[in-house]
C-alpha cells in the first residue's frame, strides 16, 4: 500500500516543522553509538488490521498503527517532566491530524502516551512511547478524490479490488521500492 509510505513520510516532515529542536529520525539508529543531538523521535509503522468495512464506497478499511519513541537525556535537569510534557505535545498534534492524506484521522487508544521501559537498547535514555492509529482507504484515487476531504491526487496507487498476477505484483512492488515490512503488508493486502 503506496498510503503507508506516503503517510510516515508525511508524519515526519510534519514532525520536524513543528518541533523543530527534536531530531526526527528516519529509522532506528545503532543506540550504541549514541543518538545526537537530543531529544530525538523516532517515528514506525508497527502493524496493520483490518477496519471495519466501512469505507469509501462501502469498501475495505485497513486500520495502521504508528508509535513514535522519545529519546532524552536522562542527564538533564527535570529530564522526567520535560520529556512527558513534550510526548504529550506530540501526542495532541498526532492525534486529530489527517497529514493532508486520504486517511482517517490520528486516534490515541487508551493508554497510549506512557513512559516505555520495554526497550532493553534505550536503557541509557528517558523513553517515552505514543502510538497512534489511521484509518487507511484501499481503493483507486478516482473514488479519493470525489469529495473526500484532505484527498491528495494520487495518495493511492493500486486498486486493491483488482486482482494482480504474480508478475505484476513483482513489478508493483518494484516500482515502489518498498521498505522490507511495507513489502510484506503489500503482499498481504493485494494476494
Amino acid at each position: 500500500m503506496a498510503i503507508l509510505i506516503e503517510l510516515h513520510a508525511a508524519i515526519q516532515e510534519d514532525l520536524k516543522r513543528r518541533f523543530p529542536n527534536v531530531n526526527v529520525l528516519p529509522s532506528y539508529p545503532k543506540l550504541s553509538d549514541g543518538i545526537a543531538p537530543l531529544p530525538a523521535l523516532i517515528v514506525e509503522f508497527v502493524n496493520l488490521r483490518e477496519g471495519d468495512n466501512s469505507g469509501l464506497n462501502g469498501g475495505r478499511t485497513f486500520i495502521g498503527t504508528f508509535q513514535a519513541r522519545l529519546l532524552a537525556d536522562p542527564n538533564n535537569a527535570n529530564v522526567e517532566h520535560v520529556a512527558r510534557v513534550l510526548a504529550l505535545e506530540i501526542a495532541e498534534f498526532v492525534s486529530g491530524n489527517d497529514w493532508n492524506l486520504a486517511v482517517g484521522v490520528g486516534r490515541l487508544p487508551d493508554n497510549y502516551i506512557e513512559r516505555d521501559r520495554m526497550w532493553a537498547e534505550a536503557d541509557s535514555y528517558v523513553v517515552w512511547l505514543i502510538e497512534w492509529t489511521h484509518t487507511l482507504y484501499p481503493c483507486t484515487c478516482s473514488s479519493i478524490n470525489k469529495g473526500i476531504p484532505g484527498a491528495a491526487v494520487g495518495a493511492v496507487r493500486f486498486d486493491l479490488e483488482q486482482a494482480l498476477t504474480e508478475r505484476e505484483l513483482a513489478q508493483a512492488q518494484a516500482n515502489l521500492d518498498l521498505p522490507w515490512n511495507y513489502a510484506l503488508l503489500f503482499n498481504a493486502l493485494i494476494l
